[in-house]
């Protein structure tokens, strides 16, 4: 016998394929929301707020130490400059006539003298805050101290300066004065000027020993060795915390010799 056949059923139509939209894909991931957006401003803010911060500070910084390098390097070239210089007090073009020969007759005296001013002239800018001497500039050596062998340093106005021309230290005597220093960028404020002198006594010397006149100050005859000591404060001057002091000391290579022997 033939097994019973099956009822045919109709065919069904697969079903049809699911259309997929191209941004389904990400419907499941989240993005920036207002309050992250508020957040992460303010972060950015506070990053650029902390470097233009380190900015500033490195700016500052770097201009107060321009200013106290330049403070630094006005008064060190100044007290340079006046040390230098004074060191060469009293040369002049015949120092073998100031040469002790070691019997009675004293060597001729110096007419560049040493340091200035005496104790006789008033230079009118108060003791202590001027420097001055006098040195030979001669070809040939005439023997006087002439204007152009007039040098020195004073504290005027704020304001170093240095004597390029002159006989005199009066402000009125029509002295010419050169400014080492811009008192707009350094202001100094104070020069002292402190002259050491150490006395060798050459009495034993002379054909006498022996000063008839103990009170005379021409006897016995002294051998000057003389010392300058410098000191410099200053300021800058746009910015007041910026000070420095500077000190220095020299001593005069030309020694002198004061006073006579006494007469037999």
């Amino acid at each position: 016998m033939q097994p019973p056949k099956r009822p045919l059923k109709a065919p069904t139509a697969s079903p049809p394929d699911r259309v997929h939209h191209p941004l389904r894909r990400f419907r499941h991931c989240g993005g920036f929301g207002l309050v992250e957006l508020l957040l992460a401003v303010a972060l950015g803010l506070v990053l650029v707020a902390g470097l233009l911060g380190l900015v500033v500070a490195h700016l500052t910084e770097q201009r107060a130490v321009q200013a106290r390098t330049r403070l630094s390097q006005d008064l060190r070239a100044g007290l340079d400059l006046a040390l230098r210089d004074a060191r060469r007090g009293g040369w002049w073009g015949q120092a073998e006539a100031g040469i002790w020969e070691g019997d009675d007759r004293l060597p001729a005296p110096n007419p560049y003298g040493g340091l200035l001013p005496p104790s006789n002239v008033n230079t009118g800018l108060g003791s202590g805050s001027v420097l001055a001497h006098r040195y030979s500039r001669d070809s040939r050596e005439n023997h006087s101290a002439d204007s152009n062998e007039h040098f020195g340093l004073r504290l005027q106005r704020g304001s170093l300066e240095w004597r390029v021309g002159g006989a005199a230290l009066t402000p009125s005597s029509g002295d010419q004065w050169q400014a080492l220093t811009d008192p707009g960028q350094v202001q100094v404020e104070g020069l002292t000027v402190t002259q050491r002198t150490v006395r060798i006594d050459l009495l034993a010397e002379c054909g006498l020993t022996t000063c008839p006149d103990p009170d005379d100050p021409d006897c016995p005859p002294r051998l000057l060795i003389r010392h300058v000591d410098l000191r410099l404060q200053g300021q800058d001057a746009r910015d007041s915390r910026a000070r420095r002091e500077l000190r220095g000391a020299v001593r005069l290579r030309n020694e002198e010799v004061q006073g006579a022997c006494p007469a037999p």
